[in-house]
């Protein structure tokens, strides 16, 4: 084994062993039963809040993950809004938005328990493996065609080369790019806990009261679910 890829397998299995939890299960529910609780003391009549296993519509999670979930106890009428709707002109009348009565929920995945300094240290790291994405992409890829709408930097599959010498360059980012693989990072923790919070889509609760219930139960329970970074 090279000593270049000694050193992240070594990184890596430090910070594994660093956050890892200890493996007192029935400690776990407690805590977790003893945060269900404090979470249901800020929440107004209407809502409610149990713990669940994921829901397999969260991303990447697949039913075996505790999950914190805070719901309305009645379907809300909700507009959900998606990326590329076509943008109405002056010139066009406003097109009546289209509504569902849905209950509106918000989950926290519960993750391996991340301290707030080991948080930086993970996403120090995956920011240093983006840069090295980053530069291949512009010492050796620059002149091959691509076409992308996400973030930076361009996976391989989004260029399109032509010649053989562009190919074995995209095959070389490909594997720069498995050698890469940013670490998830959680998006809250407690001091026993951390937390994937995912909120709904885009969208709008066309009920102004409860519209504004939403948005005060998701700024008060993260006074008790703290986000990693907090935002300016």
């Amino acid at each position: 084994m090279r000593a270049s890829t000694l050193v992240p397998v070594v990184f890596w299995m430090s910070l594994t062993c660093a956050v890892g939890v200890a493996g007192d299960e029935e400690r776990d529910v407690a805590r977790l039963d003893e945060l269900l609780s404090r979470v249901r003391t800020i929440l107004p009549s209407g809502w409610a809040a149990n713990i669940e296993l994921s829901d397999v519509k969260i991303p990447n999670r697949r039913g075996s993950f505790p999950t914190l979930v805070i719901k309305s106890n009645e379907p809300l009428p909700v507009e959900h809004f998606y990326p590329g709707m076509p943008a109405v002109s002056a010139d066009e009348p406003k097109l009546p938005p289209i509504i569902s009565q849905e209950s509106v929920a918000l989950h926290f995945v519960t993750l391996p328990f991340v301290t707030p300094q080991n948080y930086t240290t993970i996403r120090e790291h995956n920011d240093l493996l983006r840069r090295r994405r980053i530069k291949f992409v512009g010492e050796h890829l620059k002149a091959i065609s691509w076409a992308h709408k996400g973030p930076r930097p361009i996976p391989p599959y989004a260029f399109d080369p032509r010649t053989e010498d562009e190919i074995e360059l995209i095959r070389q980012y490909a594997f720069l790019w498995i050698a890469t693989q940013p670490r998830p990072l959680p998006t809250h923790y407690t001091n026993h806990f951390s937390f994937a919070m995912h909120l709904p889509d885009s969208m709008q609760i066309h009920h102004a009261e409860k519209s504004k219930e939403y948005d005060r139960i998701v700024d008060a329970v993260q006074q008790i679910i703290v986000p990693y970074e907090k935002e300016p």
